[in-house]
């Protein structure tokens, strides 16, 4: 899907803002004490959370707002020119816009897309979420 693409998608609401380059997965979260099982956010993911969170309210993306169906776009700036897997940035991006509130979870995405921009140092994520309009026949009494 190309920016024309995503424009054309019919939404109800679109906020655009800019991120700073998340950890890495393995940096992101921590496995919990032995016994408990499960992964939670570790001492950097928490970090990273909390500033996505401040972000968003920096730029007007209004918490516990959005709801039903949501896209998601994303232009990933990579810090430097070594591989980076861009599937990677979407567990990092989308729980911490679920942890600060932005979005209800992050399964209420229908669509999600992530590109490759170019190398600026220290990196960055310009991204984009908007709330899908439903289509006349979803609407109730059509």
């Amino acid at each position: 899907m190309n920016a024309a693409a995503l424009a054309s998608i019919p939404c109800a609401v679109r906020f655009a803002f800019t991120l700073p380059w998340p950890p890495t997965n393995n940096n992101m979260f921590a496995n919990a004490a032995w016994g408990k099982g499960g992964r939670r956010l570790s001492k950097k993911g928490r970090a990273y959370a909390d500033r996505v969170g401040e972000l968003a309210l920096m730029n007007h993306v209004p918490r516990h707002k959005l709801q039903g169906r949501l896209g998601i776009g994303i232009i990933a700036h990579a810090p430097d020119r070594g591989r980076h897997d861009l599937d990677n940035l979407w567990k990092a991006v989308l729980d911490s816009l679920t942890k600060c509130g932005c979005v209800p979870d992050d399964s209420d995405f229908d669509v999600e897309f992530i590109a490759r921009g170019t190398v600026i140092p220290g990196g960055r994520l310009e991204v984009e979420i908007w709330q899908i309009q439903a289509a006349v026949a979803d609407q109730p009494g059509a």
